[in-house]
């Protein structure tokens, strides 16, 4: 891979993190909205909703983690051309 090539799935693999973490957290906040209906017993938002909700965090934290390992084969196959990446951060 050249430096560019390397750089481009840095830069993916950090877009990828960012926009999982805006789902966490919007999913985050669906919960805490689940948990104040609940208390109001409004049913809109039920068991089955919040399991999903649940769900999608993990496949969203497994996503985060793929990611992750890939930065890491990054960093064991192409070391030099790592350092940009890093030094944007």
């Amino acid at each position: 891979m050249t430096q560019e090539e390397v750089r481009e799935l840095g830069d993916k693999c950090f877009r990828i993190v960012n926009k999982s973490l805006e789902r966490v957290n919007e999913n985050n906040q669906a919960d805490k909205n689940w948990a104040a209906e609940k208390e109001d017993d409004d049913e809109d938002f039920d068991a089955e909703d919040y399991a999903l909700v649940k769900e999608e965090n993990n496949n969203e934290f497994d996503l985060q983690f793929a990611a992750a390992e890939l930065m890491g084969i990054l960093f064991k196959t192409h070391i030099s051309f790592v350092a940009e990446i890093v030094q944007r951060l």
